[in-house]
């Protein structure tokens, strides 16, 4: 992708932990990118959730339901963005599933999947869960979906 992305720094040795620093008009903030293991598998596929947020040095906690409004939105995203093929260089028979914490945010993720679907496609197909039917189903930029999953090409 090229996209501008900020540095990333890949904070666990099984390569499902990377922070950020996001830098906008609120200042800098850590971001926290987790692919967590979700326990169930599809074809012996574990499936990964990719979840993100900001980190609160004074809880310990990643928060993802915050709105940073930092002003630096689709930079944030193409760094997640970037994090999917490191993951699946270390993964490569994992599923990630992505859904927002919210439905707006799930929505976001919709357009910003249909605004750069070429450039996923290099690496990954994707799949959506189809609001309508209930099913699985290649991503359409024409449906709306609930959720969202990649399987590394």
């Amino acid at each position: 992708m090229n996209l501008e992305v900020y540095d990333l720094k890949d904070t666990s040795q099984e390569h499902t932990h990377f922070a950020f620093i996001s830098e906008g008009k609120h200042g800098q903030i850590i971001k926290i990118i987790a692919y967590q293991n979700t326990g169930e598998d599809s074809n012996e596929n574990p499936i990964f959730n990719l979840g993100f947020g900001d980190y609160n040095i004074t809880t310990g906690q990643v928060d993802d339901r915050i709105v940073t409004d930092n002003g630096d939105m689709e930079k944030v995203l193409a760094t997640i963005a970037q994090t999917v093929p490191l993951f699946l260089l270390h993964h490569p028979t994992a599923i990630i599933e992505v859904s927002g914490s919210t439905k707006g945010r799930t929505r976001l993720y919709q357009i910003l999947i249909n605004k750069y679907i070429e450039e996923f496609t290099d690496f990954v197909t994707i799949y959506g869960l189809n609001d309508e039917t209930g099913e699985l189903e290649y991503f359409s930029s024409h449906k709306k979906y609930s959720r969202f999953f990649a399987i590394k090409k």
